[in-house]
């Protein structure tokens, strides 16, 4: 370790001697580590950090299928729901969820939010608990149940105004009474940004099973030990069964496993992210050879030294370690400028993508996680930068030659040719890097541009919901859209 900070401390005195140069190779490290740490911070965010609830890997979301029909994804009924309830064993339950806008009124009017309509049990399963009150209870869900809410942080913070003793009291919940359960811990949107949660009914008796009910979206805990192979497996043999006894509705339903990420992310995202992720590799990959450029020429000129302690019986390693050392001084630098540049650039992204439609676990910060990647990526860089250079000034075994190149001063030739090597690399990712830029320019240029088939002008979208308690019946809602003109 001594020799480690000796080495390190004679790098830092030889690069303060041509600061200039110095300081444009940590800037290209810095730019290279920095776009690399950044991007790797929305991959992370988007495809690895999780619903962030406890052993979230042990969570499926469940949705039918019908590969025969054309069908590859579509909800799942309740009368299909309750039946897989009863038959598996795979889970340690099933919850279900549909997202929707919901009113809430009371003493100051109404307000409208995205909230989501839930199992009973949907908290118990995600392992989280409210921050106030309880979450919702067994039975909550029955078809004569009274409604009961829980509500989001956001919503008990600003409408009532963080009042600790708001659980019990009563609000009209899309026209319906409702009692508050509970509050939910701060940041907590399950599924995907809502704001509060009510009990989904058990409305069976109202729907016939060939029908087109209601649908949701199911979920489940793997228990302890069941492998996903093994649920797969019996949700096959359940899928099967229904459909031979109800052929009308189930003929040709499967079931489909997939996580939450899988879920809420595309085929197109991840190629998306993964080109975006390759390009910034290229710019760290062109920055690590402009610094092995720069060692390569300080190598080449302390070709002489080198040499000289070789016949001193240096080893090959002592006689690498100054380059290694200024390539790790370089990339320590740029590090640490990368990581500025990564903090400015991930919270810029998060900003931009703040109620957009992303998912609230998507969260996109420079955590420790991205912290080690740093780390991981500087001590890979210091040796991509250093390694070239170092074998170049060690690999000599003819000192008498060196010594002989040197009083001439023609040692440099050989330095130049491994130089233009490297400058043809940086060229030719460059290159790349133009024309993969250049495509996606005119993508995005030509989606801006397209021309659709039918009159996007004068158009107006809206939304419409019919509250149940003024139309109980789903016919009377049915009859009720036509009229609305």
């Amino acid at each position: 370790m001594e020799m480690l900070f000796r080495d390190l401390r004679i790098a830092v005195r030889a690069l303060a001697k041509t600061p200039g140069s110095a300081a444009i190779s940590i800037i290209a490290l810095a730019l290279g580590i920095g776009l690399t740490t950044t991007m790797f911070s929305l991959v992370y965010g988007v495809f690895f950090r999780g619903l962030g609830v406890p052993e979230a890997d042990r969570l499926y979301v469940i949705w039918r299928t019908n590969p025969s029909a054309g069908i590859p994804r579509m909800g799942v009924s309740q009368h299909d729901l309750y039946d897989w309830i009863e038959a598996q064993e795979s889970f340690a339950g099933l919850g279900h969820f549909s997202n929707g806008t919901v009113n809430l009124s009371g003493s100051d009017g109404p307000e409208r939010y995205n909230g989501a309509f839930v199992s009973a049990n949907v908290f118990d399963l995600l392992r989280v608990r409210p921050l106030l009150g309880s979450a919702f209870r067994p039975g909550d869900d029955h078809p004569d149940a009274p409604l009961t809410v829980v509500l989001g942080y956001d919503v008990w913070e600003t409408r009532f105004r963080s009042d600790p003793d708001v659980v019990g009291e009563v609000v009209k919940v899309n026209g319906e009474p409702a009692t508050i359960l509970g509050v939910m811990e701060d940041g907590f949107m399950f599924p995907a940004d809502q704001e509060l949660w009510i009990v989904r009914r058990d409305e069976r008796a109202q729907n016939p099973r060939r029908g087109t009910g209601p649908e949701a979206t199911v979920f489940g805990r793997l228990q302890d030990g069941v492998t996903l192979e093994r649920a797969e497996l019996e949700f096959t043999m359940i899928t099967d069964r229904l459909a031979r006894e109800f052929p009308e509705s189930n003929e040709g339903v499967g079931a489909e496993f997939i996580t939450f990420t899988e879920q809420d992310t595309s085929p197109e995202l991840l190629a998306v992210f993964g080109a975006a992720q390759v390009a910034t590799i290229f710019v760290l990959l062109i920055a690590c050879a402009n610094v092995a450029n720069l060692l390569l020429a300080r190598a080449t000129m302390g070709a002489k030294e080198a040499a000289v302690r070789s016949a001193l019986g240096a080893s090959r390693w002592r006689v690498m370690m100054p380059i290694f050392s200024e390539a790790a001084i370089l990339s320590a630098g740029g590090a640490a400028a990368g990581i500025g540049i990564a903090f400015v650039g991930v919270g810029l992204f998060d900003t931009a993508t703040a109620g957009v439609g992303k998912p609230y676990y998507m969260e996109f910060a420079v955590d420790p996680v991205i912290l080690a990647f740093v780390v991981a990526i500087t001590a890979l860089t210091a040796i991509a930068a250093g390694i070239t250079p170092a074998f170049r000034t060690s690999g000599t075994s003819n000192l008498n030659l060196i010594l002989q190149d040197e009083s001439r001063g023609s040692s440099g030739a050989r330095g130049g040719r491994l130089s233009k090597v490297l400058i043809v690399g940086e060229v030719a990712l460059s290159c790349a890097l133009l024309v993969g830029a250049g495509l996606m320019a005119k993508g995005i240029v030509q989606l801006r541009n397209y021309d659709f088939d039918f009159a996007t002008t004068e158009v107006f979208s809206a939304r419409v919901g019919l509250f149940v308690a003024d139309y109980p019946e789903p016919a009377t809602r049915t009859r009720s859209f036509p009229d609305l003109k």
